[in-house]
């Protein structure tokens, strides 16, 4: 993982199209290392609302993240983030991508990590300000994190690192929020902390796009579903789907 992973501050940041959606995908097509990824896909997300996107490995959950992300190009269709192109307001975008892509090796400590929450934040040769700094250590603690907040990433348990990409993501403050399986393969405290995460971004009226194996039992969680297989959109009784370890 470099650092920073996303370089938001060269970027333009313009205003929210009034009365727009959070985010709105439209036939949206795309590839990864040459392969199809996403086929013609649609989705609408409404602004202060929770939706999860659902289906096995491979189903192109990750992809329509990261397209939204701005970090998968699209061969055809369009998305649009709060009526603006992708790119235009990545200040209001936080992305969590899956654990397993990122570099656990890369000498950065979980205090450093999550301060490049604040990156979105900054312009060119901007130095973070103290109030930047006050804010990861709020989002540390509000994780659990403060007893390791000084060790190297790599050193932490899957459950932890979990918890210090949610961080990162949550000291952004962004009103979008991308979460790429956060459930999977956690312990019960993660689990739990992502339950009371999601139930705060709600009180706050920001807007989460989670993708996950499966919502069996936290279908209360989410206002709506978009599922997914073999990067087209399907009816749930098409996905065979076991629950999140």
């Amino acid at each position: 993982m470099s650092e920073p992973r996303y370089p938001y501050s060269h970027r333009r940041n313009l205003a929210a199209v009034a009365d727009a959606p959070a985010l709105q995908a439209e036939e949206v097509s795309a590839e990864y290392d040459g392969n199809p990824a996403l086929g013609g896909v649609s989705l609408r997300v409404e602004v202060g609302s929770c939706v999860a996107l659902v289906g096995p490995n491979g189903a192109g959950k990750s992809s329509l993240l990261k397209a939204a992300a701005g970090l998968l190009p699209l061969r055809a269709g369009r998305i649009l983030v709060y009526g603006l192109p992708v790119g235009a307001c990545h200040h209001r975008v936080a992305y969590l991508p899956q654990r397993s892509e990122v570099d656990w090796q890369f000498p950065l400590s979980v205090r450093r990590l999550v301060l490049t929450g604040r990156y979105p934040h900054l312009g060119w040769l901007r130095r973070p300000a103290s109030t930047d700094r006050e804010i990861a250590e709020r989002t540390i603690e509000r994780l659990g994190l403060g007893t390791v907040a000084d060790r190297q990433i790599g050193q932490l348990s899957g459950g932890q690192q979990q918890r210090a990409l949610l961080a990162r993501a949550l000291a952004q403050d962004a009103d979008l929020l991308l979460l790429d399986e956060p459930l999977n393969a956690v312990d019960v405290e993660t689990r739990g902390a992502v339950a009371e995460l999601l139930a705060e971004l709600r009180r706050r009226g920001k807007t989460v796009l989670l993708a996950t194996h499966d919502i069996g039992g936290q279908e209360a969680t989410f206002d709506s579903a978009l599922f997914l297989k073999d990067g087209r959109q399907a009816r749930p009784e098409e996905i065979h789907l076991g629950h999140v370890h």
